[in-house]
């Protein structure tokens, strides 16, 4: 029997029903969006110095006196070789082109002690500083300082002294005076802002290798025997020890040898990146630490000293000493 026609009404009444809901859940449709068309590089347009109005260019830039990263080799580079009161030697670098300010210019560097270093002090005698300086070395890094090791350098004249011009006589006036006013001196390296930053982080922090009269007990440094030839550089591979500590807060490292020389074998350890995390380690785990430790072994005024390369924290030995 044909279906009637209140049957056939229903049946269209739901199905426009279930397309509605069904167009209502059903995903939405995007229309195509153009996406913009990335302008050519045309030369001759504003460059960084219009990028912000009344702001240079440079003054936005990553700043030059910046540290370098240590194991970087500085190159026959010149500069002003200065004394801090603290004892250190500072080299402040002249810029690579005189003539322009913004050139690039290495930050100042305390000379690391080393048998360069000693021969160099011996060269200049009781000389305060501002020497002419060439420089070659490795670049080293400890406390936010740079730090070179030396291992080449020439001596030039004197930092150039202010010129003074002659007095020009006036018949109506004093003559002037022969002293230059502090305005018409040339700058010079020493009132450097980085300089005088420098000399100031070495006051709080002194550099380790150095042990000075005053600064507290420190364990008795190795010194050189006579048929030690106290080559720069050697290697010193994976030599069990502690840190000691002295009184002035330098690190020490006293090996292992199992026999005791008469003059010590106690090595100051030189600054570096490598001995910031000895510092680290040994503040967690507290002094007389034992470590198996890696490095190069300089000589300085007749002291043996060690750059630390590697360490490894060794594990406790079961053999207990007699004493």
């Amino acid at each position: 029997m044909p279906p009637s026609f209140e049957s056939l009404a229903r049946q269209v009444a739901t199905l426009a029903v279930w397309l509605a809901s069904a167009h209502a859940y059903a995903q939405p449709v995007f229309s195509p969006v153009q996406t913009p068309r990335p302008a050519p590089v045309i030369p001759g347009q504003p460059v960084v110095n219009d990028a912000i109005p009344q702001i240079k260019g440079e003054d936005i830039l990553v700043p030059r006196s910046r540290l370098i990263r240590e194991g970087a080799f500085v190159i026959q580079r010149s500069g002003v070789l200065l004394r801090a009161p603290t004892g250190e030697w500072i080299v402040a670098f002249a810029p690579d082109d005189p003539g322009n300010p913004q050139s690039n210019r290495l930050p100042p560097m305390v000379l690391v002690p080393n048998r360069a270093l000693s021969t160099l002090e011996a060269t200049i005698g009781d000389h305060a500083g501002g020497l002419l300086i060439t420089l070659t070395g490795e670049v080293l890094v400890y406390h936010s300082r740079n730090y070179l090791l030396v291992s080449l350098y020439n001596l030039s004249s004197a930092e150039p002294a202010p010129q003074v011009p002659p007095p020009q006589p006036d018949q109506g006036h004093a003559p002037p005076s022969s002293t230059p006013s502090p305005t018409d001196r040339p700058p010079s390296a020493a009132d450097d802002p980085r300089v005088l930053e420098l000399i100031s982080s070495l006051e709080r922090t002194r550099t380790p290798g150095i042990h000075r009269a005053g600064e507290g007990d420190a364990p008795q440094p190795r010194i050189l025997g006579a048929g030690s030839s106290g080559r720069d550089g050697a290697l010193m591979v994976r030599q069990r020890g502690r840190l000691v500590r002295g009184g002035a807060g330098h690190w020490y490292f006293a090996p292992d040898t199992g026999v005791q020389d008469a003059q010590g074998q106690t090595r100051a350890l030189l600054p570096c990146q490598t001995l910031m995390e000895l510092e680290r380690v040994a503040q967690r785990r507290g002094d007389g630490l034992t470590i198996e430790l890696t490095g190069r072994i300089y000589s300085y005024h007749g002291q043996e000293l060690v750059l630390p390369t590697m360490f490894l924290i060794a594990p406790p030995s079961d053999v207990a000493p007699l004493q």
